[in-house]
């Protein structure tokens, strides 16, 4: 009998891991699209996100100085497609409220990267993050309602 009983604690106990193991590798909520919680961990998203990419902005960066299609937008989810014009190295940053700090790739001369964030209403800093970019003039506001 001392045999069955081990058998079967083993039995058990091999059971048991294997739900667990089962359970680990389930659905991951973040990348789940049918999940309640997915996007909604972060105010800002970025252009992988699965959330809607939005209405485009572009944001042309020349050397030294950051050109927005739009200034003033109303609360929503924009993609920003960000062109370096310029022979220097760019990014761009977007910093506000609700924690917004948000930089997109960096962009070669003749390049471009695309960003997706959802802004709510407030003022938002944008700039180059590169070097003294910004203290050289690559800073504007952008104002959503």
């Amino acid at each position: 009998m001392r045999t069955l009983s081990r058998t079967r604690l083993a039995a058990g106990l091999s059971a048991g891991v294997l739900a667990l193991t089962l359970s680990a590798c389930g659905s991951d909520p973040a990348t789940d699209a049918g999940s309640s919680t997915a996007g909604d961990t972060s105010p800002a998203t970025s252009s992988s996100s699965s959330d809607a990419t939005g209405t485009t902005v572009t944001a042309e960066e020349a050397d030294f100085s950051i050109t927005l299609s739009e200034s003033t937008l109303p609360a929503g989810t924009y993609t920003f497609e960000v062109t370096n014009t310029g022979d220097a190295t760019h990014s761009l940053t977007i910093e506000g409220p609700g924690g917004i700090d948000m930089t997109s790739d960096t962009v070669q001369g003749g390049e471009s990267t695309t960003m997706t964030v959802t802004l709510q209403p407030g003022e938002y800093e944008v700039y180059c993050p590169i070097g003294n970019h910004r203290a050289m003039g690559m800073d504007t506001t952008l104002t959503v309602s």
